[in-house]
């Protein structure tokens, strides 16, 4: 049996973290390890493409607050339909790399790089790489023809209507008590 670290520890090599704070976090990891690690690496890796904001910021920690806590044991199960640190369905996850293909041509090309490398390490890329799933994550709500809104309790709605929707478990009650729990 693999130790929560060497979940970690795994997922952080695999992102090309080796000896990185990720591989050290206890788990579930810290929202601010996973902030300042993934979270603002990813979307400064695609900002000239989707501007970066606080709500969005907020949006991604949020999502993968309210899908997994952080917890690297979720994150590490691989067996769809729901996928890594933000959960992301595999349907989801094609459904945004064909409408980035048709729309948004460059960010397609940052976000497909990043799934071919982890598909050429033999891994699945939601769970292996919580880089390219946090890009994924973004690209996903970039999509949305709707404003992220500034305040955490809109941040919840909208992450139910359109990550969550009325088919998933996850309510906008939850993603705010996870949100103050562990964000603030």
């Amino acid at each position: 049996t693999v130790s929560r670290r060497g979940v970690i520890c795994g997922l952080a090599a695999l992102c090309g973290l080796p000896g990185h704070p990720l591989a050290h976090a206890k788990d579930p990891t810290p929202p601010a390890i996973f902030l300042k690690h993934i979270i603002g690496p990813a979307l400064d890796l695609i900002k000239d493409y989707i501007p970066r904001s606080q709500a969005a910021t907020d949006l991604v920690l949020g999502t993968a607050l309210a899908e997994s806590g952080l917890d690297a044991n979720l994150a590490a199960y691989d067996k769809p339909p729901d996928l890594g640190f933000f959960q992301m369905n595999v349907n989801t996850e094609i459904l945004t790399l064909e409408r980035l293909k048709k729309r948004h041509m460059p960010l397609y090309a940052v976000l497909e790089a990043l799934r071919q490398k982890s598909l050429s390490d033999g891994v699945i890329p939601l769970v292996a790489s919580p880089f390219y799933a946090c890009v994924a994550c973004r690209a996903f709500f970039a999509l949305v023809r709707e404003p992220i809104p500034k305040t955490i309790e809109g941040q919840a709605r909208f992450y139910k209507k359109w990550w969550n929707t009325h088919l998933g478990k996850g309510t906008a009650q939850r993603y705010i008590e996870v949100w103050r729990r562990h964000a603030t």
